[in-house]
This record gives structure tokens, sequence and C-alpha cells, in this order.
């Protein structure tokens, strides 16, 4: 008997995780609304204690208007970014549309030759002209008015979607904060009492553990764009601010943001003097502009994960770089950029649970009596 009711157990168990998942799957954007404000909320919450403190004419600021404040921080920061960035993307394509498709490829064909010609030396393929082809092709496409208009026409779209987290999130954001204790009190009345300890005890590491890692990630992120600005303005790229700026943003998400911000500052700077290198087939700048990028971006991710991260996040993210990796895919396939952003510190928190439940599950007594 014993037997079987174990077995009635764990496949309860194993049922009701089967039915959370598949409702957070099929419902997965209402879950990224919550999980984006649920970050946001411990992010701002100490903000706006200390905003709710101050006293005007010995009368203190209601945490209503504390947290009004604290938002308008946030969107001012945000509003700005994107009306400094969009429209300095927009030009960028804007002056590729203007370049003549035949003259690119010319420019590019030189290297692409010698890669060829490495290739059918060393065997890898014996058809010539086969990179070329496929890369004219490739800039054809591209700088039809057809393709800018489509790349455009998904900036827009994914600026309507900002906007719409910029309107939800903070609605669900608002009630987190302001009713912060009555939503954790109402949670915890679903307890049982022999299980209250174990549950306080994981929620209390959960919450210390992702306090110490999203103020290290802010900290990390102004070290960043500060070292971005220093770096690249040294190496003469254009655009340094703006440049720096995204990289502090998206260097949240691991390993992925250095490959965007480098994108990012290609764009950028051969964007902004692409007329002028197809013009006078200037390889030489073209060349330059890849070799500074690539330095300015590899000398502050290097600074970054050897230095500023050891001595910010010291051992809060206990996992494999393969690890963080997979779940970062993970992440992307889920909710896009913004499931690439909050994955891990989900996934850290995910963790701790398991890892403070299988220790309780093993230590306390409670769950060895039988019923």
């Amino acid at each position: 008997m014993d037997v079987i009711k174990n077995a009635l157990r764990y496949f309860y168990i194993a049922l009701v995780t089967a039915i959370i998942i598949s409702v957070i799957i099929y419902f997965h954007v209402i879950f990224q609304y919550l999980l984006v404000a649920f970050l946001l909320t411990y992010i701002l919450h100490p903000l706006v204690d200390y905003i709710s403190e101050i006293h005007i004419y010995n009368t203190r600021i209601g945490r209503s208007i504390a947290i009004f404040i604290s938002f308008s921080l946030i969107i001012c920061f945000l509003a700005s970014l994107f009306l400094l960035l969009i429209p300095i993307v927009t030009h960028q394509l804007e002056n590729f549309g203007r370049v003549n498709s035949k003259a690119l490829v010319k420019l590019v064909q030189e290297p692409l030759v010698e890669v060829e010609k490495f290739a059918i030396r060393n065997k890898i393929t014996r058809q010539k002209g086969f990179l070329v082809d496929f890369v004219e092709k490739k800039i054809n496409n591209f700088i039809t008015s057809d393709e800018i208009q489509k790349i455009a026409a998904k900036l827009a779209t994914t600026t309507l979607d900002i906007l719409l987290y910029l309107f939800v999130v903070p609605i669900i954001t608002f009630f987190m904060l302001h009713d912060s204790r009555k939503i954790k009190r109402a949670l915890l009345d679903f307890v049982p009492n022999r299980y209250f300890e174990i549950v306080i005890n994981a929620i209390n590491k959960s919450e210390l553990l992702l306090r110490r890692y999203l103020y290290g990630l802010f900290l990390q992120s102004l070290s960043v764009t500060l070292m971005s600005f220093i770096v690249c303005t040294i190496f003469g790229l254009r655009d340094a601010l703006i440049i720096a700026i995204f990289f502090g943003v998206f260097n949240v998400i691991p390993y992925l943001g250095m490959i965007m911000t480098g994108l990012f500052a290609l764009l950028l700077n051969v964007g902004s003097q692409i007329t002028e290198i197809v013009a006078n087939h200037d390889t030489h700048l073209l060349n330059l502009i890849f070799i500074k990028v690539v330095f300015s971006i590899g000398i502050v991710h290097f600074v970054d994960a050897n230095i500023t991260q050891p001595l910010i996040f010291s051992k809060s993210v206990n996992a494999h770089p393969l690890e963080i990796f997979i779940v970062i895919l993970a992440g992307a396939f889920v909710a896009g950029i913004i499931g690439m952003a909050v994955c891990v510190p989900v996934y850290m928190i995910s963790k701790i649970l398991i890892r403070e439940f299988f220790w309780a599950y093993k230590n306390y007594a409670v769950f060895r009596l039988k019923n």
C-alpha cells in the first residue's frame, strides 16, 4: 500500500507540474509581464521605501506618490534612450538604401575571393565564386527598398511592443509595490503550518540572492557603460556614448550582449560612412572600423569578465558557462529579448527553491511522517 501511495503522490506532483508548465507556455505573454513586474518590484522597493519616508512641511510622502516618482524616473530614461537610438538607426538604414549594390559587392569581393581560394586550397569546396554569388544576392536583397521598409516596419513593431510593456508592466508593478506585504501574506496563507518554516526559509534565501544579483547587475551595467565610452572614445569610434549606453543595457544578456553591441557599433560606424567607403572603394577604412570595433568591445568585455564581474558578483551565480548559455537560449525561445534578459535570475531562484525543498525533504521530519 505504501508503494502505491508514494507512486500516486509522485504522479500527482508530476501532473500538477505539467499543468503549471503548460499554462505558463500558453499564457507566456502574461507571465512575461508578471515576471518583469516582479523583478522591477525588487529593484524599486528600496527606492520607494526611501522616498515614501521623506517629509515635506511635516507631511510624509505617501507610498503611491513615491511609486509614481520612481516610475517617472525609469520612463524618462527609457524614453530618452529610444528617442536617441531610433532616429540614428533609421538614418543608417537609409544610408545603406542609397548605396549602389554593385559597388558594395565589388568592395567586399576581394576579401571574399581570398576566402574562396583558402577553401578550395584546403579542399573544403571545389566550387569557384560560390561565396561572392551568395553575398551579392544577399546584398541586393537587403538594399532593395522593400527590404528596407520591412526592417523599418520591424523597428516600428518592436517599438509598439515596448510601449505596450511600458503601459502594462507599470500597472502590475504599482500594485506589487503598493500591496507587497498583503500579497505575501495572502500567498503564505495557502501554505500548511507544517511546511511554513520550510517555505519561509526558501523565500528569504531567494529574496536575498535576487536582491544581490539585481544590484550587482546594475553596478556592472554602470561600469560597462563608463568603460565602453572611454574605450570607444580613445579608439575614435563615432557615437561612442550611444554605443556605451547600448552595451550597458544589453550586457544584462550574458555572452550575446557583447555580440549584439559589436554588430550595433558596426552598423553605426559603417552606416555613417558607407557612401564614402563605397565611392572611394576604401577597404582600408572598412577594415579599420572593423578592427576598432573588435578591439573596443573585446577590451571592455575582457575587463568586465575578469575584473568587474568577480568583484561585484563573487559567487552569487554558481553555474557553468554552458549551463547559462543553454538557459539563455531557452529564454530567447520562450520570450525573445525579454526572456534572455530575465532568464538567469529566474533560473537562479528556481535552483535555490529546488535545492531548499530537496534538502528539507531529506532533513525535516515532517516529510517522513505518515498520514
